[in-house]
């Protein structure tokens, strides 16, 4: 349906004005309409429609006039045709409407997913790496001897020195739970070397 020109089929089948008439420029009249078309006159009345019947000066009822103006114009206006036009513009409207949602929603959805990789790469303690498999960690820093500092390096995954598997970035949350078993256990550890040594 793209490639038919839908103003051309609505011109076509919209109802048409009447025509001028070619003898005077006055505005015919339709005198009959049928299945062949509509039969247009110029009755040269200058009155409206129950106020009997008043002719322009020199005109008569059905005269040489009359006669010579009349035209037939195909009438080939169809109301079905202009309501399926009228339908078809309504659903092309919507189309654009739901495709204008769909590509802004591509486009929430593309921040969304850049927003979910900042925050995760915030999650990430810098520079920690743990072994899914053996559970060593190791701990990347930069140092820099002419600046005197000392960094955190990346968190990119590498194999585990011990040969079990990857090494995979660490959490702050999963450090700080691991502080806190070890902080524990140091305790314990402490506290037992304490009673030996009384």
């Amino acid at each position: 349906m793209s490639n038919i020109d839908k103003q051309a089929l609505r011109n076509r089948y919209s109802e048409k004005p009447a025509p001028k008439c070619h003898i005077c420029g006055s505005v015919m009249t339709i005198q009959r309409a049928g299945a062949g078309g509509v039969v247009y006159g110029c009755t040269g009345r200058i009155d409206k429609d129950g106020e009997g019947y008043k002719f322009a000066d020199g005109r008569d009822f059905a005269d040489d006039h009359y006669a010579r103006s009349r035209v037939t114009v195909a009438d080939e206006s169809d109301p079905d045709v202009l309501a399926l036009l009228d339908e078809l513009e309504d659903k092309n409207r919507e189309i654009s409407v739901w495709r204008k949602r769909c590509e802004n929603a591509e486009k929430g959805s593309d921040l969304l997913q850049r927003r979910n990789a900042e925050l995760s790469s915030a999650v990430i303690a810098p520079g920690v790496m743990r072994c899914a498999g053996c559970g060593f960690v190791l701990t990347k820093n930069n140092i820099s001897m002419s600046a005197g500092t000392i960094t955190a390096g990346d968190s990119k995954t590498e194999p585990c020195p011990n040969g079990c598997g990857p090494l995979w970035p660490v959490t702050w949350k999963e450090l700080a739970v691991q502080f806190r078993e070890d902080s524990e256990q140091w305790l314990e550890e402490l506290q037992s070397a304490r009673k030996q040594i009384k």
